[in-house]
């Protein structure tokens, strides 16, 4: 999902080109972009809530396959009380469902979750800045990157199903807006092992 280039609207670029639903104050900063000349914007700069979401779906299920989850984004609001959530449908009574965000403490570390199973934590304070992160899983494990260089692993993520049923937003989760992102994000996709972006 990204805000096309020079396009004030948000839309799904895959080949699958969802339907994507935007929520509050979610919009296009052409002035503030990571990655083309336009990037989508959450709760940019204490707005009020908003996010994009995608319904819903059996291609967010990832199962216990190989995966990656990447994109671009950029911190623009330190909160240390409240998770910033980059994407994902994680709900704690969801099983299974997961979400790429960065903590709430003093160190704005990328971390990976999924419902009963480890979390992957990055070492880099990323607040305030443009980074690109990936998330993936080859055979049983699971590896957290961070501008191209891997901060956390982990083996034992050969049994983790990873998938929930919620729909997928990008700048939240389904734990509502507390979580939500501050700043920008672009760029946003996941791949299956078979290969298809998503």
């Amino acid at each position: 999902a990204e805000g096309t280039d020079g396009s004030t609207t948000i839309i799904d670029e895959s080949p699958s080109a969802r339907t994507l639903t935007v929520s509050g104050a979610a919009s296009i900063k052409t002035a503030s972009a990571l990655v083309q000349t336009s990037s989508p914007a959450v709760n940019y700069a204490g707005e009020s809530s908003g996010y994009v979401q995608a319904a819903a779906s059996a291609d967010f299920n990832f199962g216990t396959g190989d995966f990656t989850i990447e994109g671009y984004a950029k911190s623009t609001v330190n909160d240390a009380t409240w998770y910033h959530s980059i994407l994902g449908n994680y709900s704690g009574g969801d099983a299974n469902s997961w979400s790429v965000f960065l903590r709430n403490n003093s160190n704005n570390f990328l971390q990976f979750n999924v419902s009963g199973a480890t979390n992957l934590t990055g070492t880099t304070d990323l607040n305030n800045t443009k980074f690109h992160f990936a998330v993936s899983r080859n055979g049983g494990t699971a590896r957290l990157f961070v501008n191209g260089v891997m901060e956390a692993k982990s083996t034992t993520y050969a049994a983790v199903n990873v998938g929930g049923t919620g729909a997928v937003r990008i700048g939240g989760n389904q734990s509502g807006v507390n979580d939500m992102w501050r700043g920008l994000l672009d760029e946003m996709r996941g791949l299956l092992a078979r290969g298809v972006p998503e």
